[in-house]
Formats: structure tokens, C-alpha cells, sequence
């Protein structure tokens, strides 16, 4: 086990010492390396292409928004027994008439 340099894996990759940190963190989490360290060495190493990786992150931690649940209209029963009382005199009243079948 040799030693780990950072700035040579950020050389290799292109990746700043920043997003090292979340890459190296994300490579362990993924189980594609077995420690910070390895990740590094494995970087350095070129086995990782920084594009394909980006896009592979990106993936992993997008998520699909949920979509809203369209509540119905709050209905106030008092209102609505009066119209539903309106509707049916107005039926009765309709049928209660007589319907002129001489013509």
C-alpha cells in the first residue's frame, strides 16, 4: 500500500478537492470502493471516467417529485341540503304538472 496523494487524483480526474470529498463518499456509499482511501487511489488510478461518474451521481440522488394529491372542495352541508331541496321542488314541480297530450 503505497501513499495517497490527493492532488494526484485531482489531476487525473479533473475533480476539485471539494467534490473529491463527495466523490470519494459517494463511491463508499455505492459500495464501488471499500474506503475513502481506496476511492482515491482508484481515481488516481483512472478507473473512474469524471463525466460518466457526474452523470452516475446525478442519478443516484435525483428523485421524482411527488405529485400533489388533488383534494376535493370543502362543501358546506348546510348550502348544499338547500340547493338539494331547491333541485328537488323544482323536479316535483316539473312532474306535478300535467302534460297536455292533445296536441
Amino acid at each position: 500500500m503505497g501513499r495517497v496523494f490527493v492532488e494526484e487524483a485531482i489531476n487525473a480526474t479533473g475533480i476539485d478537492r471539494t467534490n473529491l470529498v463527495v466523490v470519494a463518499t459517494y463511491l463508499v456509499r455505492t459500495k464501488q470502493a471499500t474506503s475513502a482511501i481506496d476511492a482515491i487511489r482508484r481515481l488516481e488510478n483512472g478507473e473512474f471516467d469524471k463525466a460518466e461518474l457526474e452523470e452516475e451521481m446525478i442519478r443516484f440522488f435525483q428523485h421524482e417529485k411527488p405529485k400533489p394529491v388533488e383534494e376535493e372542495p370543502i362543501i358546506d352541508v348546510d348550502s348544499f341540503n338547500n340547493k338539494q331541496q331547491k333541485h328537488e321542488a323544482e323536479i316535483e314541480e316539473i312532474f306535478s304538472k300535467e302534460v297536455d297530450t292533445d296536441k
